[in-house]
């Protein structure tokens, strides 16, 4: 499993990096679904939950882009415990306000078709 630390407004998150319906904690956090690419990770849609391992690991199939995640093939999720309901949405608004994933529609300024060419971000770049 690799980690990546993500230094932003609310201080340094170490994000976890695992396969893509692996099991995760069943604590509350921030995950970013994405795709490994020959350039490095694909980011295609940064969330939250209550529960990681409910919503995107053992919960995977029932998420409501799951079926985006199989058409762009979406391989990872990065997720980092965040025990602060309010942090957790804050921290998703911000990741998702800057880096635009093309999956999100909600809090992205330039929200974009949902798996076309033009879909920006490589992981490695939300982790400088």
């Amino acid at each position: 499993m690799h980690t990546y630390l993500c230094a932003g407004r609310y201080g340094d998150l170490r994000f976890e990096i695992s396969m893509l319906g692996a099991r995760l904690p069943p604590v509350s956090g921030v995950y970013a679904v994405m795709s490994s690419t020959s350039l490095g990770w694909r980011l295609w849609y940064i969330g939250k939950a209550e529960d990681l391992d409910e919503r995107i690991g053992l919960g995977l199939r029932a998420h409501h882009h799951e079926p985006d995640f199989d058409r762009v093939g979406a391989t990872h999720i990065a997720a980092v415990s965040v025990a602060n309901m309010f942090a957790v949405d804050a921290i998703e608004k911000e990741l998702i306000g800057h880096y635009c994933p093309p999956l999100n529609d909600t809090h992205n300024p330039i929200a974009r078709p949902a798996y076309g060419a033009e879909a920006r971000s490589i992981l490695g770049d939300l982790f400088r």
